[in-house]
């Protein structure tokens, strides 16, 4: 022990033995600031704070709370609702992306299309800038996996599944755009969107 550990704890002896207010017995005060006593909780603490077990809980613990917290990114996401029509028809069975463009920062963002409509939330919405849009197909309606007829209508097709496709101008060249604004004092729910698909784009 250190004299200057030694007379800290003397201080804090005396202090809490003989103040005014609060004091306790003598006997008492002796238990707690004895040299036995003192030697054997500094040597506790030791085999505490050097343990394996107790190290390694302490990381673990850090990295959950850690993990627990999601990154902050350094960008705006959107929330987004919109829907998609092919020759008049709303379109179903598809997806759509945004692929952001220019200084518009932040990853590609994709949702299903059913039914005609698609929608994300402000948590998983493509981010905020201009974006490249595109739109294709992911489903055959007329080959369901519970239609009960499709077997017949695939014998009759001699084995061949026509896949029905969008021009290439909905998807992999596609041209068609939107910019995704974030929201305002004015515009607090989602930002509305509509894509009109022909067959001659």
């Amino acid at each position: 022990m250190t004299r200057f550990r030694i007379e800290r704890e003397i201080s804090l002896r005396n202090a809490f033995c003989k103040a005014p207010k609060g004091r306790v017995p003598r006997n008492i005060c002796r238990t707690l600031f004895s040299r036995t006593t003192l030697r054997k909780s500094r040597s506790q603490r030791r085999r505490f704070a050097a343990s394996p077990a107790v190290i390694l809980a302490i990381v673990v613990s850090a990295g959950v709370s850690a993990g627990c917290q999601r990154p902050a990114e350094p960008f705006t996401r959107v929330a987004v609702e919109g829907e998609v029509t092919w020759q008049g028809q709303p379109l179903d069975g598809a997806k759509i992306r945004f692929v952001p463009l220019g200084e518009t920062t932040g990853p590609k963002t994709v949702f299903p299309i059913q039914a005609g409509r698609f929608a994300a939330t402000s948590d998983s919405g493509p981010p905020a800038g201009n974006h490249r849009v595109e739109i294709e197909l992911v489903d055959d309606p007329r080959w369901s996996h519970d239609d009960e007829q499709a077997w017949t209508r695939l014998a009759s097709s001699r084995g061949r599944i026509d896949r029905p496709t969008l021009p290439n101008a909905y998807h992999v060249n596609s041209r068609l755009t939107a910019t995704v604004t974030a929201p305002t004092a004015d515009r607090s729910e989602p930002l509305k969107l509509s894509f009109v698909l022909t067959e001659r784009p």
